[in-house]
């Protein structure tokens, strides 16, 4: 539930409210949409920096007091953004942002935590988590244009930061523990002596049932790989997500159909994780993700032609479908692949990589618009990003761990 409300509750800052606030907010500072989003972009460096920092914190201690106080000092500085003046000060709170999210409400102390607690229902356990995100981005990207609309963009944010508080300080409280083991269980909820698990390493490796440290993992072929393709999501995801309300916007729709086909996104990325969550525990995670990939950017080619309200709609579905389950697949291809003991260390430390990409995605996404005045271009180049990234996860098999390699020796 912690990690549930933890991915809700990340949309505050995320890019679908984000989107909201770019054509207020940049006629307040008069600034392009280029130098707007340099300022998600700022926050995703910081963010990356501080990854592998937090991910062996997550390993040693848990997660529950860097959540406690990152969401603490996020909601005051989320508050804090009704008050900038210039885009200096913007970038310069979103840039603060990035160490104080990651450590309240990122993915690598949620969902970390989530992938140690469970291993046979590892997928189900991770969909329910991420649905959260959905779930955030159907009730935070409504509310955010709603309160934009009718107490201004200032006083949504002073709002905004309030929510973070009431929501993840007590769940940061109330649920949050480092590991089964920590309160004398095993992982998917069974009791010592339930479980069929001798130890922990046994649960880990659908190849085998060992854990990798990072040392380990980093001479496979497959962990590179596997951060190629999700560099390249990392770099669409967040970019489509930001300029996606502008898009629609600069079609000619107004903000009602801008802020529906936001929540139709939302609630098909809700089902989307349920429905991969439980496919992947009967078939190849890697085969599914490859799917979801194509799937992306074919969906989002209905953005670049959308010229009607239903064609509007039916990317918002198709597109919240199948990109809605990513971030749910990444999580469980890791955990899979590498397993339980150092997730968080290697999750971390390979953080830099997919946080750059996702600063750069955004701002090229707002460039590109700002020299030809329109996000075809863009969106475009996001749709190639999909299609390679699935091309190069066919080459990234699950490894085989040395320890096995020698037994079959």
């Amino acid at each position: 539930m912690g990690s549930f409300l933890s991915e809700m509750t990340s949309t505050v800052t995320g890019p679908p409210v984000f989107g909201f606030f770019m054509i207020p907010m940049t006629q307040a500072m008069g600034i392009g949409r280029g130098t707007f989003t340099l300022a998600f972009s700022i926050r995703a460096i910081t963010a990356g920096l501080s990854g592998p920092i937090i991910g062996p914190l997550v390993d040693r201690h848990g997660p529950r007091t860097l959540m406690f106080l990152g969401s603490l000092l996020s909601g005051l500085v989320v508050m804090g953004l009704g008050g900038v003046q210039a885009f200096w000060q913007f970038a310069f709170a979103f840039a603060v942002l990035g160490f104080t999210v990651t450590a309240g409400m990122g993915r690598i102390v949620s969902l970390v935590t989530v992938a140690r607690w469970f291993v046979r229902k590892r997928g189900r356990a991770l969909a329910f988590a991420t649905t959260g995100f959905s779930v955030g981005v159907a009730v935070f990207a409504p509310l955010s244009q709603g309160l934009i609309t009718i107490v201004g963009w200032r006083l949504s944010w002073v709002i905004l930061g309030a929510c973070i508080w009431l929501v993840m300080i007590p769940a940061s409280l109330a649920f949050m523990r480092k590991s089964p083991e920590a309160m004398g269980l095993k992982p998917d909820g069974d009791a010592p002596k339930q479980s069929h698990l001798s130890s922990v390493s046994e649960a880990d490796s659908p190849g085998g049932g060992v854990s990798w440290t990072f040392g380990m993992a980093v001479r496979t072929r497959s962990l590179w790989l596997l951060q190629v393709s999700f560099v390249l999501t990392a770099a669409a995801i967040p970019a489509v997500t930001i300029h996606q309300v502008p898009a629609i916007l600069d079609k000619g729709f107004g903000v009602v159909v801008a802020a529906a086909a936001v929540f139709i996104f939302g609630i098909t990325g809700i089902v989307s994780k349920i429905i991969f969550g439980f496919l992947v525990e009967r078939i190849s995670i890697q085969f599914v993700t490859i799917g979801c990939l194509l799937g992306s950017g074919a969906s989002l080619f209905l953005l670049v032609i959308a010229d009607s309200t239903p064609m509007i709609y039916a990317y918002s579905f198709t597109y919240g479908l199948l990109r809605g389950a990513i971030p749910t697949l990444e999580s469980i291809i890791w955990a899979d692949y590498f397993g339980r003991d150092f997730l968080g260390t290697i999750r971390g430390v390979l953080q830099p990589f997919t946080v750059i990409a996702g600063a750069i995605g955004p701002v090229l996404a707002g460039l590109l618009f700002d020299l030809t005045l329109s996000y075809t271009a863009a969106l475009t180049t996001f749709i190639a990003m999909y299609l390679i990234s699935a091309s190069v996860l066919v080459f990234a098999p699950p490894p085989s761990h040395p320890q096995l390699q020698e037994q079959v020796i």
